[in-house]
């Protein structure tokens, strides 16, 4: 049914790119400044260089600090590279808290990822959509688009759905998904942008609604 190829990540902790944005996930390493994460697993991250102090030294002991919308976290962590602008480490240890938050960046990372294009032959005779990204936990984007240009979207993120209508960004809280929180609008505009910048496609209007979300995430 997919368009795109699979392609498998043979690490044992399953590694997830992240856009260079600190739109979902602010982080900081103690004694050096802000930072942003380019890639992330259980065991270790990939940071660009801190904004105040630059780390040169390996196998020296960091604290990388995670904050989010709604909770934050310290993580432990060792330098086992270091070049111009990044830094590779490895986790010494992960507390719960960071844990749930990176499990939670993650998923819906892996969301994207996994979000593949479906070929129009096995479209519903009646949809009007002109295109369809289907993905785990019954993850959908629909797009509606005038030639190249974005018309119109609706991204079902398992209890909320994000529409663009209108020239408008709206969600609206699915009432039949039982005992699933209720999000705010910053935090549906955040998990949408989190699935969104990791899907890859070079679909035009997909391109075009990444953009609208990123403008509306700040």
């Amino acid at each position: 049914m997919s368009q795109d190829g699979d392609v498998k990540d043979r690490r044992k902790y399953q590694r997830v790119h992240f856009e260079a944005s600190p739109h979902t996930l602010a982080v900081s390493v103690e004694g050096y400044g802000n930072s942003v994460v380019f890639d992330m697993s259980y065991s270790g991250a990939a940071l660009a260089q801190p904004q105040e102090k630059r780390i040169d030294q390996t196998d020296q002991p960091i604290k990388i600090n995670l904050v989010t919308d709604i909770d934050k976290a310290a993580i432990e962590a060792k330098v086992i590279r270091a070049t111009k602008d990044m830094v590779a480490t490895e986790f010494l240890s992960v507390p719960v808290e960071a844990r749930i938050i990176i499990d939670r960046m993650i998923s819906d990372r892996m969301i994207g990822l996994n979000m593949h294009l479906i070929d129009p032959s096995h479209y519903s005779a009646h949809a009007h959509f002109t295109h369809w990204f289907h993905g785990p936990k019954e993850t959908n984007l629909f797009l509606w688009a005038r030639g190249d240009d974005l018309d119109k979207a609706q991204f079902d993120l398992n209890n909320v759905s994000l529409i663009f209508e209108d020239d408008a960004l709206f969600y609206e809280n699915k009432e039949t998904v039982a005992n699933a929180p209720l999000l705010n609008n910053q935090q549906v505009i955040r998990k949408a942008l989190a699935i969104i910048t990791q899907m890859r496609s070079n679909v035009k209007p997909l391109n075009e609604l990444k953009k609208i979300i990123e403008e509306q995430a700040g």
